[in-house]
This record gives structure tokens, sequence and C-alpha cells, in this order.
């Protein structure tokens, strides 16, 4: 379903950024067609990627208020929430033109805004496969701003693929580089796939105390 939905999204995407300034993300909210069908795309690749990252990382444990930031619809904020039931509150946090079109989920508060002005508060925050498509130094914004919204004590949860620290001929390392030359040549952004190493950097210098790496899977 992902890779149907690229492949129809790329003309309108090539036209929509050669046209105007306009981010992608902004015109698929504007664009009810495009708006489905990417729903559609991210939650037929975030289904099964969620299921086998809840099944290998119990971080959420005593999380009361749950940032999900990017989170489009909210379903990954749905099935945290499903399983972690100390969660009594999600804010599925994303661009007013995304949000404000999804219907209501109980619990779930759905949040317009910009992650490089400012993010909802809560107990923790989530993030999945946003960075990738934005530069170190919008990277560095989002931490700071997050570190702002959260308590003493709060964290918050990055899900983005990680780069080997030497890159090599193998099939993991090819294949995110092509993600990244796409992300380049589609969307136009500067945005990278990043080592562990230069997570830990932007997170440390962004104000965070500490940081921890985690493969929840293999």
């Amino acid at each position: 379903m992902a890779a149907g939905a690229r492949g129809r999204a790329g003309p309108v995407i090539r036209a929509v950024r050669e046209s105007s300034r306009e981010r992608p993300y902004s015109y698929y909210g504007k664009n009810p067609e495009m708006n489905l069908l990417m729903q559609k795309a991210m939650s037929g690749a975030s289904a099964p990627f969620m299921k086998a990252f809840l099944d290998g990382y119990d971080g959420f444990q005593g999380v009361e208020t749950l940032v999900d930031v990017g989170g489009s619809s909210g379903d990954c904020l749905r099935m945290i929430m499903s399983k972690y039931q100390s969660i009594k509150k999600g804010v599925n946090f994303d661009l007013p033109e995304v949000v404000e079109k999804h219907p209501k989920i109980h619990g779930i508060e759905h949040v317009g805004g910009d992650m490089l002005k400012s993010i909802p508060p809560g107990d923790a925050i989530f993030i999945k496969w946003l960075l990738l498509s934005s530069t170190d130094e919008e990277c560095s914004q989002v931490f700071k701003n997050c570190c702002d919204a959260l308590p003493s004590g709060g964290k918050v949860v990055v899900c983005e693929p990680l780069m080997p620290d030497s890159r090599d001929n193998s099939p993991t390392c090819r294949a995110l580089l092509q993600e990244d030359i796409f992300l380049m040549t589609m969307y136009r952004t500067k945005g990278k796939h990043r080592t562990e190493m230069e997570f830990r950097e932007l997170g440390l210098a962004a104000g965070f105390p500490n940081f921890k790496g985690k493969l929840p899977y293999r």
C-alpha cells in the first residue's frame, strides 16, 4: 500500500514543489483525496511496525499523558494507549490542516500546530518516522521544544531507522541511502538518516540529560 501511494503521489509532489514553496504534507492536508491516500499508506505501513515495536519496548509504563508529534490520524497513539491503560490522555499533534479532518478518537485530543515553534505538554513525547526529513537544525529545535514541553523526569521516545556507523554495501545501508535520495529529490528536504551517535549528540545538545539507544526488534 505504501509503495503504491508513493508512486501515485510522486508527480503531484513534483508539481507542488516546482510551482510553489508549499510543503507536500501541508498540501496533503488541503487536498482530501491525497490526504486520504497518504493516510491509508502510512496506516498500512505503521500498523505492523507498531505491533512489533510495542512487543519489544515497554517504556510507556507509568505515562499518563502522551503526545504523538506528527501523529497524522492518531492510529499509532491509539495502539499505544490500547496496551498501556495508565495513559489517560493522548495528544495527537500535527499540522492544523492535517488533524482537522480526522474523526474523534476516545481519549485522544487532536491538536494542530508547528513542531518547530512549540509542542503540547505531556509526561512523554513520541516521534516516529519524522526526523529523517528534517535538517540537524530542525531536529535540534524539535528536541529543544520537547524539553520545554516535558516535566522533570519526562522523556521523548524517537522511532527512526538508524544508519550504520560505517557506510557499506549492505542491504540495510543501501536501502537507507536510497530513501535519502528519494526524500531529497521528491520532497526537496535536507534531512537524512542518522547514526545512533548523531541522535545522541542532537539530544544532549538540546538539553536532555541522558540518551539511551534501544533496538526493540531485529
